[in-house]
């Protein structure tokens, strides 16, 4: 339990920093 909590948080962490990195993208260009 504890370890599928913990590989859904990175996951989720990962996308939140792809969603980050297309923002400054957009912002930069």
């Amino acid at each position: 339990m504890g370890k599928i909590k913990k590989l859904k948080r990175i996951s989720y962490g990962f996308r939140n920093l792809d969603h980050f990195l297309k923002r400054i993208r957009l912002i930069c260009a």
